[in-house]
């Protein structure tokens, strides 16, 4: 399962390659602070602003959101839950 930071190439390729199957775990924060949220590959919240990186915080990527949920308890990440927007489901 791939992890991206700082790779923002990577990351929009594999968005593109699995954009009607993929889930992404947004990562907020320094140092994993704040609860991650589960998106669709294809969810609008993802994209950048102007100037912004998509990868600046970490972005864990998945097929399966029960592998993202699980990455989450190993890497001691909250779960805030699924966005709003595309209800991460």
């Amino acid at each position: 399962m791939p992890v991206f930071k700082d790779d923002d190439e990577a990351y929009e390729e594999w968005r593109r390659a699995h954009w009607e199957t993929g889930y992404i775990l947004a990562v907020p924060g320094r140092n994993r602070s704040g609860p991650a949220m589960l998106h669709q590959a294809r969810c609008e919240h993802l994209n950048k602003a102007k100037g912004d990186t998509l990868t600046g915080n970490p972005k864990a990527c998945s097929d399966n959101p029960s592998d993202l949920e699980s990455w989450a308890k190993v890497e001691g990440v909250s779960l805030r839950g699924p966005c709003s927007a595309c209800g991460g489901k």
